[in-house]
């Protein structure tokens, strides 16, 4: 089970926005709290190539996010991105 905070339902919202016409995408970042349960706490927009239905890391953007990721303890939860 993923808990998923309001608070970051609503950034995630807000920034993938900006994507009305093409598709946009964040990722969800967090922690496992319990057997089985994980709590996500930070939302990322990373820089992306976006189309109309298709969209695409910008060099180095993996590197980066996995890099903050285990800095900080955290794994990716989830990829939500706007329909294409």
């Amino acid at each position: 089970m993923l808990l998923v905070p309001s608070s970051l339902v609503d950034l995630s919202l807000r920034g993938l926005r900006g994507y009305v016409a093409r598709e946009g995408a964040c990722y969800w970042f967090g922690r496992e709290i319990a057997p089985h349960q994980g709590l996500a706490m930070v939302v990322a927009f990373p820089r992306i190539y976006s189309a109309e239905r298709s969209f695409q890391l910008a060099d180095g953007q993996m590197g980066q996010l996995a890099t903050w990721s285990q800095r900080e303890g955290c794994g990716t939860c989830t990829v939500t991105h706007t329909p294409g």
